[in-house]
């Protein structure tokens, strides 16, 4: 018998302890939206835990890009430091039928649609992991729905 050591994130950790909570929160309330308004202690102890990581960690991520960075909440790291590790994340706009409505989604894949290109499903609205048609490059592309929104909002649903 052998006892394998390695190193893992704390935060991976943290998060899967957080995960666990959750789990045995569900227990309890179903999370459905009929059960939205519901409060706990226990609710709001998770909430807090979590964002709090998340803070730790972007301002962990703004110090590893640039390790003179002053970055103390998020407005002053949501933009300018944070923005340099998803250079690579891919998220695009599609009007939806001349509807004035767009969706907005994450590229999952290679296969970058260009502007033009008419993409086809059978529920734009349906968020998550999906997968389009390119019509243009006869191509399927999968792609994670983040959300559909007005003209308005599209600039600020692709800065995050």
């Amino acid at each position: 018998m052998a006892i394998t050591i390695k190193t893992t994130s704390v935060h991976w950790n943290y998060f899967l302890a957080l995960e666990d909570d959750l789990h045995k929160l569900s227990r309890y309330v179903e999370f459905v939206e009929a059960n939205f308004n519901c409060f706990s202690l226990e609710i709001s102890r998770i909430l807090l835990a979590a964002a709090s990581e998340a803070d730790v960690v972007a301002k962990q991520l703004c110090l590893r890009i640039n390790e003179k960075s002053t970055a103390s909440s998020r407005a002053e790291y949501h933009i300018s430091e944070a923005k340099r590790v998803f250079s690579d994340w891919l998220m695009y706009a599609a009007e939806i039928d001349d509807t004035g409505e767009f969706v907005i989604f994450e590229l999952l894949d290679s296969s970058e649609p260009e502007v033009g290109d008419v993409l086809s499903h059978p529920d734009f609205y349906s968020m998550g992991g999906e997968t389009f048609k390119n019509l243009t490059q006869y191509c399927d592309i999968d792609v994670f729905v983040e959300n559909v929104c007005g003209a308005n909002l599209v600039r600020q649903q692709l800065l995050f």
